[in-house]
């Protein structure tokens, strides 16, 4: 019998895929959200696919619904180790 250890990650990362019509208000958003200044949120979108945080799912995927309701596609992946 082989034992298998799963190991459980609960860290993802909210990835903007699209920013959808109005940039103005994802923007907004974005900086809402993470407290940065104009210019780090800048610098952040102009990345190709921008992480805006890291956290558990469940709280990503309440904390995506302002950014949903601006406009953007948002996506979640396994946060790197």
């Amino acid at each position: 019998m082989e034992i298998k250890e799963e190991i459980h990650r609960d860290r993802y990362c909210m990835v903007i895929t699209d920013m959808g019509p109005s940039f103005e208000r994802v923007f907004f958003e974005i900086r809402q959200m993470t407290g940065k200044s104009l210019k780090e949120v800048a610098e952040l979108l102009k990345q190709p696919r921008p992480t805006v945080e890291v956290a558990t799912k469940q709280e990503l995927m309440l904390r995506s619904m302002p950014l949903t309701k601006a406009g953007a596609k948002v996506a979640f992946e396994l946060a790197p180790e």
